[in-house]
């Protein structure tokens, strides 16, 4: 697994929105205990980097330095899964409420782009209509 495989520039998006009042009004997450919690946190580090997170408690933790039961613990909670796993292929995990935030700025990043190329081309053809 590597990280970082939607860089921005690439077409991805840079980062989701930390909501501290919703984090902290949670109280499935504040019953974790605080590793626990760091483990949440990086996993929707990693889902927003890659689309999801790959059901691999054993290379996750070995990638996150953290116990692979730890892992588990939280997939199981948070991360449910969306594509089961086959033979030597582990499944994928997502969480809901991560993902429909991705989706919706991914949504916003085309618009914005669209909007931009539509203007730079406005802007091209006036330019090619004063200089014939």
């Amino acid at each position: 697994m590597k990280p970082g495989n939607n860089r921005p520039g690439e077409g991805k998006f840079e980062g989701y929105v930390h909501n501290a009042r919703v984090w902290l009004a949670d109280a499935n997450v504040r019953r974790l205990p605080i590793g626990l919690r760091g483990i949440y946190s990086d996993l929707l580090s990693v889902q927003w980097e890659e689309g999801y997170v790959v059901d691999d408690p054993q290379g996750l933790g070995k990638w996150l330095g953290a116990r692979p039961g730890d892992i588990v613990s939280v997939l199981k909670a948070f991360f449910p899964v969306t594509t089961p796993g086959k033979p030597g292929k582990p499944g994928k995990r997502q969480n809901a409420k991560l993902e429909a935030q991705r989706e919706h700025v991914l949504e916003m990043r085309k618009d914005r782009e669209a909007k931009l190329t539509a203007d730079r081309d406005r802007k091209r053809r006036g330019r090619d209509v004063q200089n014939p």
